[in-house]
């Protein structure tokens, strides 16, 4: 068949690739366009990334959730039967807020996919407790032994490096931490439950993403305090969970964290109670 040749195709004709447990995909390509349509999960992240093609991602039933730039800057909301154009070069990450059928359009099309090289989409399998991770462990290990450090309080019982994950996560109050990014790099259960996501999905979140746009200036502050004194107690604030949820957090505790060699690498928070607004 000649190349200028109409051609038909049908979707259920196409193979659909298993990207991950919460991502398939399906791509029709020619000589200066690509198509894919793609299902996701919700919950579905898809890391940032970049490329030289120009993007239009239409919903077709569902919702995304896009954040723009690096570091994150603008964050849309793009739901069933709206498009959204994503130019050349621009970073973007996208998160599933439903189950969700899109279609992209890419100009030029995606070298990186038909060379299998997009390793960004391929995940492996997920540990069942992510929160096990030798990396999770040395984090929980550095929350519990920095917190008794600023405040002369324990934060959980003494044990092995297993034991004390384990009592930190499942603690009764939400423990979450910063490292030197916008992006949160541990949370526990109660974290989780206070901003309606999991686990996955919270180590992705952008923490002024949670905070009113005239509160973020008042976070900011806050952290910078914790940072300079060691510890500042009795900290409150406004919470949005990912629900849409105002919860106004009360007699926190925003601590520095110290690595191993005592240097400061962070910020923990403890959230030991908030309420509905």
């Amino acid at each position: 068949m000649d190349a200028r040749d109409p051609k038909h195709y049908r979707w259920n004709d196409m193979p659909s690739e298993q990207l991950s447990e919460q991502l398939a995909r399906r791509v029709i390509t020619t000589a200066r366009v690509m198509l894919a349509q793609f299902t996701l999960q919700k919950g579905c992240l898809v890391p940032l990334h970049a490329h030289e093609s120009e993007q239009l991602t239409h919903v077709l039933s569902g919702a995304l959730r896009f954040w723009l730039g690096d570091p994150p800057g603008a964050q849309i909301d793009v739901g069933a039967g709206e498009v959204l154009h994503i130019p050349s070069g621009v970073p973007h990450r996208v998160e599933a807020l439903e189950d969700t059928t899109e279609t992209d359009v890419f100009s030029p099309p995606r070298q990186d996919w038909l060379d299998r090289t997009d390793t960004y989409l391929r995940s492996a399998p997920r540990p069942a407790d992510p929160w096990h991770s030798p990396d999770m462990q040395r984090q929980a290990a550095r929350l519990a032994r920095s917190f008794q450090h600023w405040t002369g309080r324990a934060l959980v019982e003494p044990g092995d490096a297993t034991e004390i994950a384990t009592r930190l996560f499942e603690h009764p109050s939400a423990v979450l931490s910063l490292a030197d990014g916008p992006t949160y790099n541990y949370g526990n259960r109660r974290a989780m439950e206070l901003f309606e996501l999991d686990w996955y999905s919270l180590l992705n979140m952008v923490g002024d993403e949670s905070v009113e746009p005239h509160l973020r200036q008042e976070r900011t502050e806050a952290l910078r305090e914790a940072l300079h004194k060691g510890f500042i107690s009795n900290f409150e604030g406004v919470r949005i969970s990912s629900r849409g949820r105002r919860r106004r957090i009360e007699d926190g505790i925003l601590f520095t964290l110290l690595d191993e060699a005592g240097e400061r690498c962070g910020v923990g928070a403890f959230v030991p109670s908030w309420h509905d607004l």
